[in-house]
């Protein structure tokens, strides 16, 4: 049976397969999932793609960078899970580490190869040496210690209340004064508005991208990316 190229409001592109395809800047991403698995907001959520993913994974293609932003930068992806942001942040041209719990890394490496391998064979100028899978706890200091990124990127990561304050520290950690971060987010009823009254708490402004660059099939789907700044000048 063929692959159908997902979008959120088509309803003949299952969310319950094992594999599902996505274009992005001319290249097939093909995502491998566990749908057999029992996934709840603690557990298994990393063998899952959340539509979140493929909102940020299309953002970061959109006419809101110009020209050749992402290939001066280096990217950070925390809680990557099936790692469909950090291959399209790669794809876009970045330096690309995708990140998570070494218990939920497995699903990640195995789409990273998969892909890596297939699309550098496909395009010569995609360059394995610029994609990097990285275990990162966030209670865990030792965990990239030293680095620090351009740009830091999220999708459904900031659900668990008791993960809020590792999160932000994590987030604090890996950036300098220009880093940006990005949040792919919607409102579920968790607890996860103790992560963003934290940032109000710190002084850290927060915008919304303008809906005119995401993806025009979640227009009505409750998610929007936001935007901030984790560090002020010095």
């Amino acid at each position: 049976m063929a692959l159908v190229p997902w979008k959120y409001s088509n309803p003949y592109a299952s969310t319950k397969v094992p594999v599902r395809g996505f274009s992005f800047r001319d290249h097939w991403v093909e995502v491998q999932q566990c749908v057999e698995a029992e996934v709840d907001a603690h557990h298994n959520t990393h063998q899952r793609l959340w539509d979140g993913a493929y909102y940020m994974a299309s953002y970061l293609n959109s006419a809101y960078f110009p020209g050749d932003f992402w290939r001066t930068k280096s990217c950070v992806e925390l809680g990557s899970g099936t790692g469909l942001v950090g291959i399209a942040a790669w794809l876009c041209g970045a330096k690309s580490a995708l990140t998570d719990h070494d218990a939920s890394l497995d699903v990640t490496h195995q789409n990273v190869s998969s892909n890596v391998q297939r699309l550098c064979k496909e395009d010569t100028s995609l360059q394995t040496s610029l994609i990097s899978v990285e275990a990162l706890d966030w209670c865990s200091s030792a965990c990239l210690a030293g680095m620090q990124f351009d740009v830091i990127l999220g999708s459904e990561v900031v659900y668990l209340p008791e993960l809020s304050a590792p999160l932000l520290q994590t987030i604090t950690r890996l950036s300098h004064s220009e880093t940006l971060v990005y949040i792919a987010y919607k409102a579920r009823g968790l607890g996860e508005h103790n992560f963003w009254d934290m940032l109000e708490d710190r002084g850290i402004c927060v915008s919304t991208v303008d809906a005119k660059y995401l993806p025009e099939d979640f227009v009505a789907s409750g998610y929007s990316i936001l935007e901030f700044k984790p560090l002020k000048k010095t």
